[in-house]
């Protein structure tokens, strides 16, 4: 699980819809990689 993230304490009252999900979406990318690179062999499908 991640830490939660703060949208109105990392971006101001009215943040940018597209700022805020490319941020989100990149601390996920970057969470699913460093499993990716733990994991001892492929997963088929």
């Amino acid at each position: 699980m991640l830490e939660p993230i703060d949208v109105a304490d990392r971006f101001d009252e009215d943040p940018d819809v597209d700022e805020v999900d490319a941020h989100v979406r990149g601390v996920m990318q970057k969470a699913l990689d460093g499993l990716a690179r733990e994991r001892r062999f492929p997963v088929p499908g």
